[in-house]
């Protein structure tokens, strides 16, 4: 019965209430929605993304925001990225964190504490 929500959920002309189903269902305890999420999605990552030519809802970019974070470490680096690319949500907040550090890092001279020690904080 849920297989069946899932085919229904998925397979109309919305490509972002697809990509949302999809990435709820990445850590679903039914191993067949879980593979079938996973299929779907670099389906949709392989031939559908590029021709996708309207950006989704306000909510739904909201939405998608969260869900990619949350399906990070199913997801994998790469193809986190390319959701968002997709999405148009841009980087995503562990990058931009990670961005700003590096640039706060090296655009200053090490602190007094960071030179005792011999080292800069990590980038």
């Amino acid at each position: 019965m849920r297989f069946a929500g899932y085919r229904l959920l998925t397979t109309g002309d919305d490509a972002w209430q697809r990509m949302a189903v999809n990435l709820r269902l990445l850590d679903d305890a039914d191993e067949r929605l879980r593979a079938g999420a996973r299929a779907d999605l670099t389906a949709w990552l392989d031939h559908e993304a590029a021709t996708t030519h309207h950006p989704p809802s306000r909510d739904r970019a909201a939405e998608l925001d969260s869900l990619i974070e949350r399906t990070r470490p199913v997801l994998g680096e790469r193809r986190a990225r390319l959701l968002r690319f997709h999405a148009g949500l841009g980087r995503g907040t562990s990058a931009v964190v990670a961005l700003a550090d590096s640039v706060r890092t090296e655009s200053r001279p090490p602190t007094r504490a960071e030179r005792g020690r011999g080292r800069r904080p990590p980038a």
